[in-house]
């Protein structure tokens, strides 16, 4: 018997990880729910199981939306939004036996649940390894506009605080933490589940991975995808900088870009490309596009500052195969891609194997129901000070450094509110002295 708790995965999505979550315990033969206050934009699941509650507060959000703040009706509409979902979290708090949480959130605003979750002897779990939630705001250049305009003083630093009271809140009161090295361990001063000992749960049906699965160019150009998710912290403009300077040196390069549309049809493109190039300052060797374009068999290239590390801490098992690069290396990494056939199919075929085993969806939910049964290999855990990393994520080490000597020199050294990690402090200050 796998278990007879029954599960909730709930409020938010981040990156399809949770609707692949729940399609894990679903095949497993669980008893598990998958609930979001509101529809992701992606539209990562057409299914349509809300509860009552949740359902309505969705469609009198929806049409909230489509009103200004001025009109009468749109303070009105919010309150019974809220209470809504307020009544339906108050029953799910009774209803379930385990809760699995993500980005910082759970069913209460400020997370109010959590004590009388454990109160009540349930289990939760929370994952803050998925980037922003953790991240200190001063090397995070997801808070950038799209266009590269930073976030003010104020908005880094009230970042800043919440990601501290945040973490420190969900240490105390959940079950069980699982944290990315890159970005958890800063505020955290705790020991955490790696993120990469549990996984990024992937599963598409037979009919969707044996499409064109085998599209490989040849005696044409080389098709090459790109899907920002935010343009700036991917990089983009020096991406398809690089690929410009490519088709001036007489590579023949279809380059494919596409933002802002639905899942699916990031899926068709994916399955029709030779590989494709994720990001440029990335803080994991494979995120949430690399992953959907390894399950059929697509190769990808990702650059970042502290991969090599990350790759050190991390169970060689359990690290994705992906095409890993220095950000200053990409062109030459964009380059052998191009020029080798064989290496895209070598990788292509290594993280197919790799998502399809590793990190398959039943692969991912089994581990956490060893977290459920708190049957964790004490190999799992990774102590926060293991590493120390400054590059952050999204931004290059010039903008980084710009970033943390304005928040000092402003504000003082403890804004980064790193005192309990002196190590970390040093490392930083050290790090803007660099020429």
């Amino acid at each position: 018997m796998l278990t007879k708790k029954k599960i909730l995965i709930a409020p938010v999505e981040i990156a399809n990880y949770n609707n692949q979550l729940h399609k894990g315990f679903e095949l497993l033969g669980v008893d598990c729910d998958y609930v979001t206050y509101k529809d992701h934009h992606f539209k990562y699941s057409e299914k349509n199981n809300d509860p009552f509650l949740i359902l309505l507060s969705k469609k009198i959000g929806n049409k909230r939306n489509k009103i200004r703040k001025i009109n009468p009706f749109f303070y009105p509409m919010l309150i019974v939004e809220l209470i809504l979902i307020a009544i339906w979290a108050f029953l799910a708090i009774l209803k379930y036996d385990v809760f699995v949480f993500s980005f910082g959130r759970s069913l209460f605003p400020f997370n109010l649940d959590l004590p009388i979750l454990k109160w009540m002897g349930k289990v939760v779990i929370s994952n803050i390894g998925l980037g922003s939630e953790s991240r200190p705001a001063y090397i995070n250049g997801a808070l950038y506009s799209k266009d590269g305009t930073a976030p003010d003083e104020t908005e880094i630093l009230r970042r800043v605080r919440y990601s501290k009271r945040m973490i420190e809140w969900h240490q105390k009161y959940a079950t069980h933490i699982i944290g990315a090295p890159l970005s958890t361990s800063y505020f955290s001063k705790k020991p955490f589940i790696n993120w990469f000992d549990i996984g990024f749960p992937s599963y598409y049906t037979t009919s969707e991975y044996n499409a064109n699965r085998n599209n490989i160019s040849k005696n044409k150009p080389i098709r090459i995808l790109h899907c920002p998710s935010h343009r700036y912290v991917k990089g983009t403009e020096k991406i398809f900088n690089i690929i410009s300077e490519l088709k001036r040196e007489g590579y023949l390069i279809d380059y494919v870009e596409i933002e802002g549309v639905p899942f699916s049809q990031i899926l068709l493109e994916i399955m029709k490309c030779d590989f494709i190039v994720d990001q440029l300052y990335s803080d994991t060797p494979m995120a949430g596009l690399s992953k959907e374009a390894a399950w059929f068999s697509k190769p990808s290239v990702v650059a970042g500052y502290g991969l090599g590390k990350l790759k050190e801490v991390t169970h060689s098992d359990m690290w994705p195969p992906t095409m890993t690069c220095h950000p200053e290396k990409m062109k030459c990494a964009i380059k052998k891609m191009i020029d080798d056939d064989s290496l895209r199919k070598k990788i292509g075929d290594l993280s197919e194997g790799f998502v399809k085993d590793k990190w398959d969806a039943r692969c991912v939910a089994k581990r956490y129901l060893k977290l459920i049964k708190n049957d964790i290999p004490a190999d799992w855990y990774y102590h926060p000070d293991t590493v120390i990393y400054v590059e952050g994520v999204g931004l290059s080490r010039e903008e980084i450094k710009c970033s943390v000597n304005k928040i000092i020199k402003n504000k003082g050294v403890d804004s980064l509110g790193l005192s309990h990690r002196p190590e970390v402090e040093n490392a930083f200050l050290e790090f803007i002295k660099e020429p």
